[in-house]
């Protein structure tokens, strides 16, 4: 399959929308969360929209199952930059689990 590497940036965000939600492809879902990213930070848009809080909180989800915690460490941290007072509770737990699954795997 191929992919459309320069999407819009409201194509990206929606294209992986209906990749995570209705066809349940969560690595095409992050590739297009991925790209929305690179679109919101090359055309300077501050990333503490909903938009951008919406594709970190996806990939850092998708990298932390797919046990890549470095990098969801990664998005966690910018999720909690970019969160309003009502998402950085679940930005805080996401980030705590993260933390705790990567001291486990550090342990064994």
């Amino acid at each position: 399959m191929k992919r459309r590497r320069n999407a819009p940036p409201r194509a990206s965000r929606r294209l992986a929308k209906l990749y995570a939600e209705k066809l349940h492809d969560r690595e095409h879902a992050a590739f297009y969360y991925q790209k929305h990213l690179e679109h919101l930070e090359n055309r300077e848009h501050a990333l503490g929209g909903a938009d951008a809080a919406e594709a970190l909180q996806y990939l850092a989800n998708y990298l932390k199952d797919s046990g890549r915690l470095r990098e969801a460490e990664q998005y966690c941290r910018r999720l909690l930059q970019c969160s309003d007072s009502s998402q950085k509770q679940s930005a805080q737990a996401l980030l705590k689990d993260v933390l705790s699954r990567s001291a486990q795997s550090t342990a064994k």
